[in-house]
């Protein structure tokens, strides 16, 4: 008896130990599933404690991020877009989040296949009708669309769970185009015609040269925090994305994507402005 109740004051003495948790709220691998799995092992070696992925897709991200409500304090989200989308659409006050790191911003590419052999100028110039590929309402990849649709009626958004699916429905002739996140490899059968920067990335044109649609657009990479996650550990995140991005910097901008280093007080102004630049697009 004595040793089993040795055994419970041992058991009762060793310190819980909690595991960091990252929620992705869209498909595995994807553009954001690929950073935070990066993001993983990074942490991983760093602070030497147990980093789970949980890809938690639907609603366009929206299931992702409502999750985070109801999950420990050490719980994080990679989300883009889609968090601004959410605070619009269902009207969250900030506070209701904390924001530990923005790691980068990206355009989007507008791509075509090369067997389509659409150009810019057909698209500008033709009476046919266009189905643009999208992640859905509030999808990084809807805005370009809703921006486009409004100089040109014959564009139509068709929604899709993923880029897989809609990037078969692309080679298969379904959709007729699709805009793709920045970070991803280039691929030889597709054709990159347009970019949604202000400025011509890999000599490819900007909307307002493809288009005529002087707008533009970036899709972030943000992490939001459980509210009641500790200040201290948000500190620590903060400081490792920053050491992430420093390392993984030139691996990021090869594909489209501005890295960024801010604090933690200066991320949430960005938020702020970027939820203010996508209303301005609704309009």
């Amino acid at each position: 008896m004595k040793y089993i109740i040795f055994i419970l004051l041992l058991f009762f003495s060793i310190p819980a130990r909690s595991d960091i948790q990252i929620i992705v709220p869209f498909s595995a691998g994807g553009a954001y599933d690929v950073v935070a799995r990066e993001f993983q092992r990074f942490l991983i070696k760093e602070l030497n404690e147990t980093v789970i992925i949980n890809n938690v897709v639907g609603a366009g991200g929206y299931i992702g991020i409502e999750r985070l409500h109801s999950s420990p304090p050490k719980t994080l989200v990679f989300t883009s877009t889609s968090f601004y989308s959410y605070i619009i659409e269902k009207n969250v006050p900030l506070e209701n989040f904390k924001y530990p790191a923005l790691l980068a911003e990206g355009p989007l590419f507008l791509a075509v296949t090369k067997k389509s052999g659409i150009t810019c100028e057909q698209l500008r110039q033709s009476n046919n009708k266009y189905f643009f590929g999208t992640g859905g309402p509030g999808s990084n990849t809807a805005f370009p669309v809703m921006m486009l649709s409004k100089k040109y009626t014959n564009f139509e958004d068709v929604p899709y769970k993923g880029t897989p699916q809609a990037m078969m429905d692309l080679f298969s002739g379904q959709i007729q185009a699709m805009f793709m996140t920045g970070f991803f490899d280039f691929r030889p059968d597709l054709k990159l015609i347009a970019t949604t920067y202000a400025s011509r990335v890999a000599d490819i044109p900007t909307l307002s040269e493809c288009l005529h649609v002087n707008k533009t657009y970036q899709t972030p990479l943000l992490m939001i925090a459980n509210i009641s996650a500790d200040e201290e550990y948000l500190k620590t995140i903060n400081r490792l994305a920053i050491k992430f991005v420093s390392e993984n910097a030139e691996y990021f901008e090869s594909r489209g994507l501005k890295t960024k280093q801010y604090d933690s007080k200066k991320i949430k102004e960005v938020i702020i402005d970027n939820i203010n630049n996508i209303k301005s697009l609704s309009q």
